[in-house]
């Protein structure tokens, strides 16, 4: 059994960590959908349910490809998703990528500095 068959959770005080699947497009799209939040990303705006799609399955194709990558974070007392954060293994240049992308109802909330103390 590779790795990412495996159920592997990070938890911290207030967050859980897992990686991607499929069935988290919903939720996922109701935050990359954000033009704030898309004025980060590659199109400069938010993204579309199929471009959603197509990223969680880029996502989990890391994964499977590199055993490492970006885990989703929930809130650990409500379970919503909150965004995402991790390595991701540039093509072009083979350089290793911090991400991180959150819903911008989270941001300056300390989610991002809890997250890491979860990779100790």
């Amino acid at each position: 059994m590779s790795m990412f068959e495996e159920e592997k959770v990070i938890y911290t005080k207030r967050l859980f960590m897992r990686k991607p699947i499929v069935e988290d497009i919903d939720q996922f799209y109701n935050i990359l959908k954000k033009d704030t939040v898309g004025k980060w990303l590659a199109k400069s705006r938010g993204m579309s349910k199929e471009e959603t799609n197509d990223y969680i399955g880029q996502l989990i194709l890391h994964w499977e490809q590199y055993d490492f990558g970006v885990w989703l974070l929930f809130n650990s007392e409500t379970g919503k998703l909150l965004g995402h954060c991790g390595l991701r293994k540039v093509d072009e240049t083979g350089e290793i990528e911090i991400m991180y992308l959150l819903d911008p109802e989270h941001w300056r909330n300390g989610v991002c500095i809890r997250s890491s103390r979860g990779f100790h």
